[in-house]
C-alpha cells in the first residue's frame, strides 16, 4: 500500500468539544468573584481542587482560541458561617 503525501492543505481551526463550564467563568470581568459552598459531606480540599482545575482549563482555552490572557485565583474562605471556596478573576 503506497500512501500519497499532500501538500498545501490548510489546518481546519481546533474546535474544542466537550461540555459547558459548571461555573461562570465566560461572565465574569476583571473584579468579579463567586462563591461554592461546599456540600455536606464534600471535602473543601476537594471542592477547591475542582474550581482551580476548571479555571486553568478555561484559561488554557482563552489561550488557544483568541491569545486572551485569563487570571483567576481560587482561595478557601468562609462566609456567613458557611464554609466554602471563592473564585477572582484577576486579570
Amino acid at each position: 500500500m503506497t500512501i500519497k503525501v499532500d501538500k498545501d492543505v490548510p489546518v481546519p481551526t481546533s474546535v474544542r468539544a466537550g461540555r459547558p463550564s459548571r461555573y461562570p467563568w465566560s461572565e465574569m470581568g476583571v473584579g468579579d468573584s463567586f462563591f461554592i459552598p461546599v456540600s455536606e459531606g464534600e471535602s473543601i480540599d476537594r471542592l477547591r481542587n475542582a474550581v482551580s482545575s476548571a479555571k486553568v482549563n478555561y484559561s488554557k482555552g482563552m489561550v488557544e482560541r483568541n491569545g486572551s490572557e485569563y487570571l483567576a485565583t481560587v482561595r478557601t474562605v468562609t462566609e456567613g458561617g458557611v464554609k466554602g471556596v471563592r473564585a477572582w478573576r484577576v486579570k
